[in-house]
């Protein structure tokens, strides 16, 4: 009897350290079908389709909804051009920026109900990574790439 609790002890702390091991953030949204990070105030969703949305974790807080592609750098930057506005909150109707966000590997974690944003509870895992926001700028009319569809990778 003691050796099968030693082998179910022993897979149990195997089969924990080989989940957690970090994985690409491209490789875990073509696993996983999407990725979800967040800042502690609001969460950025990359799908496997090359949308993207953001929102915040509370009831109010700035929204984007647009596209993403990889930047060709040396890690997995992730470029993304959409729409920003505020939920619970006045915004812009033309309020268009791209913003770079540089992605290390990571692992899953689930969430509990009570670590759900309010108005998103769908919501149930998120990617524990470093993220890093490399760039932030407004497009013009002349730059915006999402509205014909070019910004997300073939």
């Amino acid at each position: 009897m003691k050796s099968v609790i030693l082998c179910f002890s022993i897979l149990a702390i195997f089969g924990n350290a080989y989940a957690d091991e970090p994985i690409l953030p491209l490789d875990a949204i073509n696993s996983h079908g999407a990725i979800t990070i967040t800042d502690g105030s609001s969460f950025y969703t990359f799908r496997k389709d090359h949308s993207f949305s953001s929102g915040p974790l509370g009831l109010g807080g700035r929204t984007i909804e647009g596209q993403w592609r990889i930047i060709p750098k040396p890690n997995q930057s992730f470029e993304v051009e959409g729409k920003w506005s505020w939920i619970n909150g006045l915004s812009g109707n033309d309020d268009y920026r791209r913003v770079v966000f540089d992605i290390r590997p990571g692992t899953f974690e689930a969430l509990g109900k009570t670590k759900r944003p309010e108005f998103n509870s769908e919501l149930k895992e998120i990617f524990h990574c470093y993220c890093l926001i490399d760039e932030l700028i407004p497009l013009d009319k002349s730059q915006k790439k999402t509205e014909q569809g070019a910004a997300a990778n073939p």
